[in-house]
């Protein structure tokens, strides 16, 4: 996913400036022109239009997932990109604007040559098949993965076009024929539509490679569904310089997590009433307003300012966001201001946004596996549940081969296991550690040991482990929880609640040079973050600014294609909240735009340099030492230098270049020991080190508009 967002860097956004912002929201003004060339008259009040482009691309990306040159990260690959716009347009009598409108959007993406030295992972989960006798059915493992891999070698390929549509909408002006109305424009729209608030940071237009964010979901697959959801618009105005809008999106979605795929299967028995049941349709609900003024806009100056509120209510799984299987619902709440003031050569953008919520979360008690010291003074693994009737714990030893006793010192620090997520390890001189999921990591060599499940692991340390040799040490990893405990009850846990408290500070300026068709854009942003809130199962808050659907932004004046563009560069941190989206992220940048030739359509040249920077403290993890308790981490994320040069040699014709260099910062020196998967072409699955080397990519574009 993240190599098509990368090459969907060649969509430069617009600089918002006062047309831009007319354009930017046909919400705020319906600037729908009558169709000219290519125009269909169909009947005297209907005109039907066709416009649209065909693209050849190509990408090429260096270290751009691990920034790790021993691993062979390198991705290039030629894709051809096929837009098509039908646009249909109705005319009251002698209207000479139209009173409705609808479109269709039509996207093809084909990647006609493709080479990758790496490998495409996709994890499926294992399934036990219990004893039938028992009445113990069919559950899946997700202690044990299976992997499925795919080749792609360089290759020439040939497909029938698909198209998806990423626009579908119709709009009526109730103001182009209702007389009261006249001058006061009012209009509504419905259908799938990108709609934004502020400069896209909070809620932007979300296309390929849309994020998954607190249940917002979207597709990265063109032809697997839109990738929004559907929405209301009502736009109305007040006084001359003053209007407002209302939105509403619903995205209705059926439950498709890996242990509820199928609920004849993978029946949960529960002792109370869960807040979603398994398997039915819920929704995800996203109510936006705001207000616009435009108190003046001439040649000489203008202000543009927006005043937004949105709230957010959904019951999906958080999916892999959170480490533990729940029953959780979302209400969260945004709200902020953006100001875009020009005056003569300089303009300036600033937004300031807040958020407050929270996210209840009711964990499933499928195992709560615990030790317990025997009668010979070692561990014993027992499951503990609470059984329908009566209400009394439960305590059964865990079947693993025909014994359960690890053979360990039962220490009081071995014995302290929270809820079920365990994951057992061999700690000696040089211990063996988790790098990721259940994947074994031998320190001393760094090689690659074997994917083995918690049974496996349990048995080959209870055979090959001796009270004077080794130790028993439990990590929190949702490893375990599948691993069947007989005749227990599963129940749903005490619930506890992630208190969501964020906010971001943006600005911008850009000064125009009154001798030189030429711009200087400076930048700073600051958008909070926090510590993974589901690594234990308390009442917290997490203290980061959560954007719902923010992949598309890269910028405002200064603009980030690397890091902010390709969404898919590693960033050290505690969990998997920082990749994607653009939490826990400060910059500052400098940039220039310029028109060179005398006809200033021809060629635009732009560049940005950028600094970044991640305000959460983290502790300091050399490759040669233990995850320090105090010494902090560097906050140094990186540099990233990009330049852009677009050239219009014939009328709609457009051949576009775009280049980045991303310089990792310490940072991830002091994080030198945060390990992640990465498959090489031979099928094997290596743990890697996160990498320190400078990643770097470039994307040609020709595109024929019509």
């Amino acid at each position: 996913m993240g190599s098509e967002v990368y090459a969907e860097m060649l969509k430069p956004k617009k600089v918002l400036s006062k047309s831009s912002y007319d354009h930017r929201a046909v919400q705020v003004r319906e600037n729908m022109q009558p169709a000219k060339s290519g125009s269909i008259f169909v009947t005297p009040g209907t005109v039907l239009s066709l416009s649209g482009q065909i693209a050849q691309e190509h990408v090429a990306i260096r270290n751009g997932r691990t920034l790790n040159e021993e691993v062979g990260d390198w991705l290039w690959k030629f894709r051809q990109r096929i837009d098509l716009r039908w646009h249909s347009q109705f005319f009251a009598k002698n209207k000479k604007k139209p009173a409705a409108e609808a479109v269709i959007n039509f996207l093809n993406l084909h990647w006609w040559k493709e080479s990758y030295s790496n490998l495409y992972i996709k994890t499926e989960p294992a399934f036990i098949t219990n004893n039938a006798a028992t009445g113990h059915i069919v559950t899946p493992d997700l202690s044990f993965e299976q992997v499925t891999t795919s080749f792609y070698e360089p290759s020439i390929s040939s497909h029938i076009p698909v198209f998806s549509f990423t626009e579908g909408w119709l709009a009526t002006y109730f103001h182009r024929w209702v007389k009261e109305l006249a001058h006061k424009p009012h209009f509504i729209k419905v259908g799938y539509f990108p709609y934004q608030l502020g400069r896209g940071i909070t809620l932007g237009p979300s296309d390929e490679g849309g994020i998954e964010y607190l249940g917002y979901n979207v597709s990265a697959l063109p032809f697997n569904s839109p990738y929004f959801a559907p929405g209301i618009l009502w736009h109305g105005t007040v006084m001359k310089h003053v209007s407002y809008e209302l939105y509403y999106s619903l995205l209705a979605k059926r439950y498709n997590a890996p242990f509820e795929r199928d609920a004849l299967f993978f029946r949960f028995r529960l002792d109370k009433d869960c807040l979603n049941k398994f398997g039915k349709d819920v929704a995800s609900q996203l109510w936006a307003a705001k207000v616009i003024a435009r108190p003046y806009d001439d040649s000489n100056r203008s202000l543009y300012s927006e005043g937004y509120i949105m709230w957010h209510h959904s019951t999906l799984n958080a999916a892999a966001r959170e480490q533990n299987i729940v029953d959780r619902t979302t209400d969260v709440g945004t709200f902020g201001c953006m100001f875009d003031v020009r005056y003569k050569q300089l303009q300036c953008n600033i937004e300031c946004a807040g958020q407050i919520g929270g996210i209840i979360m009711h964990p499933f008690d499928t195992n709560d596996l615990k030790l317990q010291k025997n009668s010979s003074g070692f561990a014993a693994a027992v499951c503990t549940k609470i059984r329908a009737a009566p209400m009394e714990p439960y305590v059964g030893t865990l079947e693993f081969n025909t014994e359960s006793t690890v053979n360990a010192p039962a220490t009081d620090a071995l014995l302290n296991i929270v809820n079920d997520e365990l994951l057992v390890r061999l700690s000696s001189e040089k211990p063996l550690q988790s790098r990721s999921g259940d994947t074994i990591i031998d320190l001393a060599t760094g090689a690659f040991v074997k994917r083995v499940s918690l049974n496996t692991r349990l048995s080959n340390l209870r055979n090959g482990g001796s009270p004077t040799a080794s130790a028993v040490e439990l990590l929190k990893q949702a490893e375990s929880r599948y691993i069947q405990c007989f005749n227990a009850q599963d129940r749903v846990r005490e619930r506890y609640k992630i208190e969501l408290e964020g906010f971001l500070c943006a600005i911008d300026f850009a000064y125009m040079m009154k001798r030189f068709p030429c711009s200087l854009h400076f930048a700073g942003a600051y958008i909070s973050g926090g510590n993974n809130p589901f690594s234990e199962q308390v009442d917290t808050t997490y203290k980061g600014f959560v954007p719902l659907r923010d992949v598309k932004y890269r910028g405002h004046f200064v603009k980030s294609l690397a890091l902010l563009g390709s969404r898919v560069i590693p960033r050290p941190s505690d969990g998997l909240w920082h990749q994607q989206d653009s939490s826990n992220l400060a910059y500052a940048g400098i940039g220039f735009h310029c028109n060179p030739l005398e006809d200033r359509s021809k060629l635009s040249l732009e560049s940005n340099l950028l600094w970044f920077f991640q305000p959460v403290d983290q502790k300091m993890f050399r490759i040669d030492q233990e995850e320090s308790e105090t010494r902090l981490a560097s906050k140094d994320l990186g540099v990233e230098l990009n330049g852009t040069m677009q050239y219009h040699p014939v009328k709609n014709l457009t051949l576009m270049f775009r280049g980045a260099l991303f310089f990792p910062g310490k940072l991830y020196k002091d994080r030198e020991a945060q390990m992640m998967s990465f498959m090489k072409t031979d099928g094997k699955l290596e743990q890697t080190k996160i990498g320190q080397d400078v990643t770097w990519g470039y994307h040609v574009r020709l595109a024929y508009h019509f």
